[in-house]
């Protein structure tokens, strides 16, 4: 995968957005391989509006169902199963750092950008939000 879909035209772009959207919330690793697929070619409003939208959908709970209760396996797998359920939002996060970092993006969609890592600054997951604060810290 590394050297395939490196990178997408805009009808590919957009058939990977409506393929993330059909898939149930719990199909994690796809939903965050597509985001990170995405990320590799960030570079309009279009692609900042849709990571923001990724940032903000109700964050999965449970690997097996999204919203059902919170996940516990007495802390044996926590750390690996809490990152695996906001994939899909580190992938973003890491979309927006790479996006600030490159400069090849025009200034209103690095604006946006740092504002949709600025409300997920706030998340409920420490992980989420963590990310999100070294984005803002760490970027132009």
């Amino acid at each position: 995968m590394d050297r395939e879909l490196r990178v997408l035209d805009t009808q590919a772009k957009t058939l990977f957005r409506e393929r993330y959207k059909s898939l149930n919330a719990e199909k994690l690793n796809e939903r965050g391989t597509i985001i990170f697929l995405l990320g590799r070619n960030f570079e309009s409003r279009e692609d900042a509006e849709f990571f923001c939208s990724v940032l903000r959908e109700p964050l999965c709970q449970n690997l097996e169902n999204c919203s059902g209760g919170s996940f516990s396996d007495g802390g044996h797998h926590e750390s690996t199963i809490g990152v695996t359920l906001v994939y899909p939002q580190l992938q973003a996060l890491k979309a927006f750092q790479n996006a600030l970092e490159n400069g090849k993006v025009s200034d209103d969609v690095k604006a946006l950008a740092r504002k949709c890592a600025s409300d997920a600054a706030s998340s409920s997951s420490s992980r989420v939000s963590g990310m999100a604060r070294k984005v803002l810290e760490n970027t132009p």
